[in-house]
Parts: C-alpha cells; structure tokens; sequence
C-alpha cells in the first residue's frame, strides 16, 4: 500500500529500512536456531534507534505514536522477531515518558536521562501464567526488608530478556502501611540473585524473541527470595482501592547497574525439529 509520508516520518522510516535491510540477511538464521539476535540490537543502539520515541529534550529522536509505527513497521519488514522485541522496549519506556510527564519527578527525569545517553535496552512483564487480572492484582509478592524488598512470584512473556539493562515488573504489597498495595518496579536482572529466565520460548517465528518464563523465589542455592535493594530500584505505587488510586511516582532509582552477565537457566525441554 503507498502511504503518504511527512519528510519527518520519513526519516524515521528511512533509519528503520537501513537496519532492516540489514537485519533481514539473519533472520531465518535466529529463527531456525531459537538464537537472540544480539548484532540486531548492537545495531539498535549504536543508531540511536533505541531513543526512537524518547523526547528530544533527553537526547532522543522524539517520535510520535505514528511516526514510531511507521518506523516499526519498516523495521518488521526485514526482521519481525527484532521489531517485536524492541517494541516491548518502546512501551515500558513509554510509561516512564508518561510518568515524567505527569509528575515532573527529578528520580524520573534522571532515569530517562540515564537511559538515552546509556541506551539502555528496558523491558520485563507484567503477565502472569495463572492470573487473568493482573492489573487489578498481581500474584507475586513483595515484602519489604531492611535496606530493600524481597520478591517471589512467576511472571511470562519476558520479551528480549537476554538483552535487557532494566527489568520491569509489578507485584502485591500486602501488608503495606496503607493496605494491599501494588508496586511496580526496575531493576537489574543482572545484578539481582533469585531472579532466572528459563530457557522454554520455542513459538515458531518468534523464537528469537526471547520471552520466556521469569522466576522470582526462594532457591536452595539461597537462605533468601530475590532481593531488590531499595538504592537499585524504581518504585511505584497503586492502592489496592476500587479503581487503584496512585500513591506517589516513581522513586528509588538506580544509581548504577553492573555489566556482568546475565543468568539463564536451561530447561530440558529440546527445541523442536525442523
């Protein structure tokens, strides 16, 4: 379909057509072997295309809803793996984007800053294998701790985890001062012990996605669950009140994240034949 373009949108699009004309000379390759596609996302960052939609103010290209699915659509066209997953990167930056917008808060402000000129890669998951109402509330719990929170629960759908520098997750406070309460927060998934992605996301065609399973819990290998230390975390909350109310922005944000690897573990479950 010809489609009639601004020559902002167009310069959107172009960027996206150079990556996936590149992109599309490996895709069959990741989706064949189940790989990550990490010279992709090399290319995403070293273009600026990871600030896609960060305001121009921070450093990115500030692009619009459409101008971004315009960008998006060219970019699935050479690899739709890569397109889907950086996607996901796009919508939890969006909500921090919507939170400094909202409440002007200096912890937030610093975040996306630290994101454009770092272009950190964000993602995580909301979703949950045994819970259709997540955002009413979530499974997994938080309990705070002296200088942080410990976590368990399960979450799906971790899209581009193996690539992620901040993880995105919500869970339920319940014995918070003003009652059940649920908080989302960022962390390093590299930085963070208790926190595993398995090894099990075999859709076909989508399989250099990387979404699998997260887990966050109790492990023989330690006395404790998963736990966040407050100075390495951003933290928001909703009150568990018919509709949420919000209590306060986002706070506690990490000061700096480690460059060690990230952690997987592998499931015995065989990818399937060809």
């Amino acid at each position: 379909m010809n489609q009639l373009n601004t020559e902002r949108e167009q310069r959107f699009i172009d960027l996206a057509a150079t990556l996936a004309d590149d992109f599309k000379q490996r895709a069959a390759q990741h989706d064949e072997e189940a790989s990550f596609p990490h010279e992709n996302y090399a290319r995403l960052r070293e273009s600026g295309y990871t600030n896609l939609i960060m305001p121009e103010k921070f450093g990115g290209l500030g692009a619009s809803m459409l101008e971004r699915l315009k960008a998006q659509e060219r970019l699935a066209m050479g690899c739709g793996p890569t397109a889907l997953a950086i996607n996901m990167h796009f919508n939890v930056m969006g909500l921090l984007i919507d939170l400094e917008r909202k409440f002007h808060a200096p912890n937030v402000t610093a975040m996306l800053q630290r994101i454009a000129t770092e272009r950190l890669i964000c993602g995580g998951s909301g979703s949950e294998p045994d819970n259709a109402v997540i955002n009413l509330r979530p499974r997994t719990t938080a309990r705070k701790e002296p200088g942080g929170w410990a976590v368990n629960g399960r979450k799906i759908f971790g899209t581009q985890s193996i690539a992620l520098d901040l993880f995105f997750a919500e869970a339920t406070w319940e014995d918070a001062p003003q009652g059940e309460t649920i908080i989302s927060f960022f962390i390093s998934p590299r930085d963070t012990p208790g926190l595993v992605f398995k090894d099990d996301w075999y859709t076909m065609g989508m399989r250099a996605t990387a979404s699998p399973l997260c887990r966050m819990s109790r492990r023989k290998s330690s006395p404790r669950s998963p736990r966040i230390s407050s100075s390495a975390t951003a933290i928001s909350r909703l009150s568990m009140s018919s509709p949420p109310r919000c209590v306060s922005p986002l706070v506690e944000i990490t000061s700096k994240i480690p460059s060690c690897s990230l952690r997987i573990e592998m499931s015995n479950v065989p990818p399937p034949r060809s």
